[in-house]
């Protein structure tokens, strides 16, 4: 499995959460617990590419993270077809 892919099913794996906290106005964020794997490392660095982005924010702590109104319009598509699939 290449990294991307990897990568690709970490974002998968948070958008939802994170989509959800935004649609229901929690200016928190949501909590990601980032263990020292090496799994957890495509996190962060999916993680820190949507924030470079501008597509997530990282909030009052390290490990708070909330969608952007940029971020949540890139991915609504994605969400749709995600929730589709749930």
């Amino acid at each position: 499995m290449t990294i991307a892919i990897r990568k690709y099913a970490a974002l998968t794996e948070i958008l939802l959460p994170l989509a959800e906290e935004f649609e229901a106005g929690n200016p928190r964020g949501i909590a990601l617990e980032l263990a020292s794997t090496k799994e957890s490392e495509l996190l962060k660095e999916c993680l820190a590419e949507l924030i470079a982005d501008r597509w997530l924010t990282q909030c009052h702590s390290s490990n708070l993270y909330k969608l952007t109104e940029e971020g949540y319009q890139h991915f609504e598509p994605r969400l749709r077809a995600l929730r589709i699939l749930r």
